[in-house]
């Protein structure tokens, strides 16, 4: 048994030093995707514009760049003014924008995707949202939650204290990927001198 042990062990070492070694490092052409926000459908009630919304649904699971976001403006009319970020507790109920774009106009009556974004986001960061006109889709009982701020503070670095709907969630989601692996997705052979 602990021959088999022995040869187990140094199997494991062998490919250890293998997978760190710095004369080969592979790069993974499939980087991971990153989620963050609720899922984007027609809900019983609507949430009004003039608040700047955070989603404590879902926050993103990895760090990277979000390029996607789905919306789902309530059938009674068009959002409009409509801007999405990201957020995270500086402390207590005080959240900050890490960044954010400007997206303006939702069509009402269904999801709606607005694609090729730039929205920098870490992992345990939230969505947020504020918007000039309209309402989005809200249930009010069975979700994480979502914080509101009387007002605009979507700006990058803007910080605000926010106050808590329990149960809320509203249909706003984006999707991303993390950070391109050096290389491109390509093998890379470094070689010791």
């Amino acid at each position: 048994m602990k021959g088999k042990v022995r040869k187990l062990t140094l199997a494991i070492m062998v490919i250890g030093i293998l997978a760190f070694s710095p004369m080969l490092w592979q790069a993974w052409a499939n980087p991971d995707v990153i989620d963050v926000g609720s899922e984007v459908i027609n809900r019983p009630q609507s949430m009004p514009e003039g608040y700047t919304m955070i989603i404590l649904d879902n926050p993103a699971n990895l760090t990277g760049t979000l390029d996607t976001v789905q919306v789902w403006a309530a059938s009674i009319g068009d959002v409009t003014g409509f801007r999405i970020g990201t957020f995270y507790l500086v402390s207590g109920t005080t959240y900050k924008c890490r960044d954010s774009v400007a997206i303006g106009t939702v069509t009402s009556g269904s999801a709606q995707t607005f694609s090729s974004l730039s929205i920098s986001v870490e992992a345990g960061d939230y969505l947020g949202a504020y918007w000039t006109y309209g309402t989005i889709e809200r249930d009010a009982v069975g979700f994480g939650g979502h914080l509101f701020h009387s007002g605009e503070s979507i700006d990058p670095d803007d910080q605000a204290t926010f106050i808590l709907l329990a149960g809320d969630t509203l249909s706003i989601y984006a999707t991303g990927e993390t950070a391109a692996p050096i290389g491109g997705g390509q093998v890379i052979m470094i070689q010791e001198f």
